[in-house]
């Protein structure tokens, strides 16, 4: 088994080689193909990294809304929580629940059509 693997591995190995004297070899027939190899390789090096960069702005732009749009429907919940008639007191109903809040004392002379009592 072991041997089987190794014998693999060194063809493996003889292989590569065969392949990189093969490309020297026609680099050095070649030498403009190299420097032609060279620029193609770069300018897809290049264009990869403005890729990148590309797509860590969308990332982050996409992050800032979230982190906005999550921070937005936590004050409106908030705020419809704080002004809502479903936390005051209905009028008359003082001496069950104690004083009501100072948030809720304007809403005494509204009416409460469907408000339950306790």
């Amino acid at each position: 088994m072991e041997v089987d693997s190794r014998k693999g591995e060194a063809k493996a190995d003889f292989k590569h080689q065969d392949i990189l004297i093969e490309v020297n070899a026609v680099f050095l027939h070649h030498p403009s193909l190299f420097t032609q190899t060279q620029e193609v390789l770069n300018k897809a090096i290049v264009s990869i990294s403005e890729l990148r960069t590309d797509v860590e702005e969308i990332k982050w732009e996409n992050m800032r809304r979230s982190v906005g749009m999550c921070v937005n429907l936590y004050c409106h919940a908030l705020a419809d929580i704080r002004y809502s008639d479903a936390w005051c007191i209905p009028p008359g109903d003082y001496h069950v629940y104690g004083t009501a809040s100072k948030a809720c004392r304007h809403a005494t002379a509204r009416t409460f059509p469907n408000r339950r009592t306790i």
